[in-house]
């Protein structure tokens, strides 16, 4: 009796362990644990629906692709035909070139032609060109002892600034063509000293002036041209050069009655509209 109850004992300890094992094998570990230890429950963590995960991944910031090369410039626009409309006059209005001050006279012209522009005036004639020539001239043997050649310099002070006083001029040295360019298509002339027998002018007399002066109204981008009011020449008006032939021509020289030049530098009077 006492054999059957142990033997009883035995088999219900065998099954109770039985039992445990398939427990432990059905059910998820950690609710196993939790079944053995019922007082340390922790909640378990909600996993994302769908919709959720979408959501959070649409808030993720989404990186824009960067290229290594840059933006491409934007098109220039090809360079127009410019020219102002400049009062012409040349410097020996009635042909009498044998006068020294209209021989020497291109400066006078120049800087009447400009303030001409300036001032949105003509020229009533040929003698009332001449009549302002000769008296800028004389002016100038009045107050400076001589009237004949005059520098970029002194051209702009002594006959825009004095006699004209007109101050919205100025002088710089020239170092390219596109330098004349840009000053031509802000809308302003451009007086140049020249050495004319380098600008191979068929109606100068040959081999042409050492010393000259010429305003420059615009610029032919097509045909790469100066487009000049040429006070050396009565078929001056609109003159043409070539724009390369031009600027090698382009020198300043001394102040006096024919000076020796010694320096070849190139400079420019700008001069400005201004309404008066």
């Amino acid at each position: 009796m006492q054999t059957k109850k142990l033997l009883a004992g035995f088999v219900g300890i065998v099954v109770g362990l039985w039992l445990l094992v398939i427990i432990f094998l059905i059910l998820p570990h950690s609710n196993f644990k939790n079944l053995l230890n019922l007082n340390n429950v922790t909640p378990a963590v909600e996993e994302p629906t769908p919709t959720q995960l979408s959501v959070q991944l649409s808030l993720v910031p989404t990186a824009v692709p960067t290229s290594s090369s840059p933006p491409p410039s934007p098109t220039l626009a090809p360079l127009q035909l410019v020219t102002q409309s400049v009062p012409f006059t040349v410097q020996a209005p009635l042909g009498d070139w044998t006068d020294a001050r209209q021989q020497d006279g291109c400066e006078e012209a120049s800087v009447l032609m400009a303030m001409a522009w300036v001032r949105d005036e003509e020229f009533a004639s040929e003698v009332d060109a001449l009549d302002k020539i000769l008296a800028l001239s004389a002016w100038q043997q009045e107050n400076y002892g001589s009237g004949l050649d005059t520098s970029a310099h002194d051209t702009t002070e002594r006959l825009f600034k004095n006699y004209f006083e007109y101050e919205s001029v100025a002088v710089h040295e020239v170092t390219s063509v596109s330098q004349i360019i840009q000053e031509l298509y802000q809308q302003q002339l451009v007086v140049t000293p020249m050495d004319g027998q380098k600008l191979g002018n068929p109606h100068f007399t040959a081999p042409g002036p050492e010393r000259h002066m010429v305003v420059i109204i615009g610029y032919d981008p097509e045909t790469k041209e100066f487009i000049t009011n040429d006070p050396g020449t009565q078929h001056g008006q609109n003159y043409r050069y070539d724009e390369n032939v031009f600027f090698e021509a382009i020198r300043d020289y001394p102040t006096g009655e024919h000076e020796p030049i010694i320096k070849t530098d190139k400079m420019m009077i700008i001069v400005t509209k201004v309404n008066q």
